[in-house]
């Protein structure tokens, strides 16, 4: 993997996000991060409690969600290079936030299992959590939604907008 920002201090990445001169790291690497931040969180409640959880998926959810956020700038200069006109590298700026809203969508799951055993002293924390990630998966929507202008209606997007609704349903659920 090539490491582009992960490596990177919290003060480097909010700087980068922020910088005019650069237009990436932005929000694919914002929302992966959130949701990242959002796994750490659980672990560290489900350890506090106690509590059994599947940490072998937490931790590939951390693999992936660091994969994300370099994936997601390699992926916008990519396409920033071919001017958005090239369908195979465009299907990236899609599937990166589409797997970022899974795997938020995985840990959120795995973290509804554990919510009823979480310790008060770490209910905060668990909280948190949850919110982090779903704001991950609604942010992956938002990238997802402003990114369909680049497509036509092809059978791709026509699966992703169906994977789109099943996310979103299921943040409507999660409340």
């Amino acid at each position: 993997m090539i490491k582009i920002i992960i490596e990177k201090s919290i003060q480097e990445f909010s700087q980068l996000i922020s910088s005019t001169e650069e237009p990436v790291p932005a929000g694919g690497s914002t929302i992966a991060t959130t949701a990242l931040l959002g796994v750490s969180l659980l672990k560290l409640a489900s350890k506090v409690s106690k509590i059994t959880i599947d940490l072998e998926k937490l931790e590939q959810i951390e693999k992936n969600l660091l994969q994300a956020i370099d994936g997601d700038v390699q992926a916008f200069k990519l396409n920033q290079q071919k001017q958005f006109k090239d369908l195979q590298t465009l299907q990236q700026i899609i599937d990166i936030p589409l797997e970022i809203a899974r795997n938020s969508s995985l840990a959120l799951r795995l973290a509804s299992q554990i919510k009823p055993d979480i310790k008060n002293s770490v209910r905060a924390d668990y909280q948190i959590a949850i919110f982090n990630l779903r704001a991950s998966i609604k942010g992956a929507l938002a990238i997802i939604d402003s990114n369909y202008q680049f497509f036509t209606a092809d059978e791709c997007i026509q699966q992703v907008r169906k994977e789109v609704e099943e996310l979103n349903n299921f943040l409507l659920k999660q409340k």
